[in-house]
């Protein structure tokens, strides 16, 4: 944000990376990756987490439920893809967009 604030010009990001690591309100940890058409969201085990922090997560850990969303014909996020082969390049490249991301985040 600083050089966008310094008026710099800056390649913006295609993608959002979001998350919610708080796991006070017995919610599931979440974590998504955003474009212009396509949303991915992995949830975790509330088993090992329950009102522990954990920004890097637990190594190794698998998501429990995943999901994938054409925002751009589903606006309204009614109909999970995760499950349709034809949309498996699409997840393996959200997935792959994903983990780098999240490993941009902890470095």
């Amino acid at each position: 944000m600083v050089p966008l604030m310094e008026g710099k010009n800056v390649e913006l990001s295609k993608e959002v990376f979001l998350e919610n690591l708080f796991t006070d309100q017995g919610y599931p940890r979440v974590e998504a990756v955003r474009g212009h058409e396509w949303k991915y969201i992995r949830y975790y085990s509330k088993k090992n987490d329950r009102k522990v922090y954990l920004p890097e997560g637990i190594p190794g850990e698998s998501p429990i439920y995943e999901e994938l969303f054409n925002i751009k014909e589903d606006p309204n996020e009614l109909n999970n893809l995760i499950d349709k082969p034809e949309n498996i390049e699409i997840l393996k490249k959200y997935r792959k967009r994903f983990t780098e991301l999240a490993t941009d985040l902890n470095n």
